[in-house]
Parts: C-alpha cells; sequence; structure tokens
C-alpha cells in the first residue's frame, strides 16, 4: 500500500512538473490540478482556480485528457 502510495505521488508529480514548465503567455487551456478539470482560458470556472491548484498549457487538449484531466462541462463542452 505505502510503494503504491508512493508511486502514485511520483506520478503526479511528475504531471505537475510537465504542465507547470509551460508558459503563462497565452496559454490554449487552465488546468486545475486539484479537479483534474482543463478549462478555456476564458472560462469562468477557470478564474476561480487558486494559484497553487492552477497550471496553464499550449499541449493538445487529447493529449491533456490522456494525462488524466476531464474537459469542462461548461467551457469545453
Amino acid at each position: 500500500m505505502k510503494k503504491r502510495l508512493i508511486c502514485l505521488f511520483l506520478a503526479l508529480l511528475l504531471l505537475f512538473l510537465f504542465f507547470a514548465c509551460e508558459s503563462k503567455a497565452d496559454p490554449d487551456y487552465i488546468l486545475n490540478l486539484s479537479s483534474k478539470k482543463v478549462h478555456l482560458p476564458d472560462c469562468k470556472w477557470a478564474k476561480e482556480i487558486s494559484e497553487k491548484n492552477r497550471s496553464y498549457t499550449n499541449s493538445d487538449l487529447i493529449d491533456i485528457i490522456n494525462a488524466g484531466f476531464s474537459p469542462c462541462k461548461v467551457c469545453l463542452d
């Protein structure tokens, strides 16, 4: 059980680092690292994400979804 939690933590850390390296300048998408939702920059819910849970990316939406994020039902429906 402890080994599984460590692996999960490391995987999430790598995912966070991957998305955190993306530029904040004109991002294509905003990620909520807590809820694992992806939003368009002008989404009303993206504006509510706290800085500690917010990440910016210009990756393809398919790649973001494959990384475990769900599209926002408001802006990406």
